[in-house]
């Protein structure tokens, strides 16, 4: 019996032992397989940036609905070159694509040798970038509304601080071939009074924000076609420094 008792101890302390052991040099083979991976792409990558310490954070862009209608980007008017600013070093005439649907940025690789591969920024570097001659800031800069992504810097003014947010909806159905489908743009206006975030959301809310000028501001609008949900940027650049110069 005392025997019996004997084996046992010395089997438990065998398995409580060794098995752990086993099961973490397997756990350290098998990271140190992925880390091998991880770093050849890694360092890919880097090599694209020409191992600039503050891009190094991109990583290869995978396209997440690549048979769908229509793309997730920000639609821009020219083939202008963006420029991208990070912390308070800027990079200038970069192929920029903004994906307004999953609100990340990606970086176009232009080099003869690695031409056409594109790499996705790690947001939380960037501080704003410039495209199609609109800026665009990170949310992070902006506490006062939600943090997601980035916003599109409108008009400063004294008071009146206006910018908006972009974004597409994708609808999941099979229609022509196509697997599921992007919206259209869809801009929301954001507003910050006197260091204060206010909604509004229509003509009828802007107007009573303003209550003692409503009658001034709405005779400029109705004097300059200006239509608060569809009006491009110039006119409401106009109709905000007006209202701001009441204020």
């Amino acid at each position: 019996m005392v025997h019996y008792k004997h084996w046992c101890i010395i089997l438990f302390y065998t398995v409580f032992f060794f098995l752990p052991t086993s099961i973490c040099l397997s756990q350290q083979n098998s990271i140190k397989k992925q880390g091998n991976l991880f770093f050849l792409a890694n360092n890919k990558v880097d090599s694209f940036l020409e191992n600039d310490f503050l891009l190094m954070n991109a990583r290869y862009f995978i396209v997440k609905h690549p048979r769908s209608k229509g793309k997730p980007y920000f639609e821009v008017t020219n083939n202008a070159p963006g420029k991208l600013v990070i912390d308070k070093k800027e990079y200038n005439n970069l192929r920029l694509i903004y994906d307004i649907w999953d609100q990340k940025l990606n970086l176009i690789i232009e080099k003869d040798d690695n031409k056409g591969i594109i790499l996705e920024l790690n947001n939380q570097v960037i501080t704003r970038f410039y495209l199609d001659d609109k800026i665009f800031v990170n949310s992070a800069e902006l506490p006062l509304f939600p943090q997601s992504g980035f916003y599109e810097e409108i008009f400063l003014g004294k008071h009146i601080n206006v910018y908006a947010k972009w974004s597409k909806h994708f609808i999941d159905n099979v229609t022509d071939g196509y697997l599921g489908e992007f919206s259209s743009p869809v801009r929301k206006l954001l507003f910050e009074i006197n260091g204060e975030k206010v909604d509004i959301s229509s003509k009828r809310s802007y107007l009573k924000i303003f209550d003692g000028e409503s009658k001034k501001i709405k005779s400029f609008m109705k004097k300059n076609k200006i239509h608060l949900s569809r009006a491009n940027n110039i006119d409401l650049i106009k109709l905000f420094r007006y209202t701001d110069s009441l204020l």
